[in-house]
């Protein structure tokens, strides 16, 4: 795999996202992760949806790695 390059940031983050990422980095459910982050379920979806399509990341876990290797979290 081409090693990606280092941008330091997420263009768009919001507050909670490193903690999503972080979060699914760990393997956590949706539903785990709006508890956590005290927001309601369907938006944390959404916000796990939006962060999987700015990784290019197909799978969780794979959002995880990526945002490890792009130094976001």
């Amino acid at each position: 795999m081409p090693e990606l390059p280092f941008s330091g940031e997420l263009p768009g983050l919001r507050l909670h996202d490193r903690d999503i990422l972080l979060l699914l980095a760990g393997g956590a459910i949706d539903d785990m992760i709006s508890r956590r982050l005290r927001t309601n379920p369907r938006t944390g979806q959404r916000r796990v949806r939006t962060l999987m399509e700015s990784l290019g990341a197909q799978i969780r876990s794979r959002a995880g790695v990526q945002a490890a290797r792009r130094r976001w979290i």
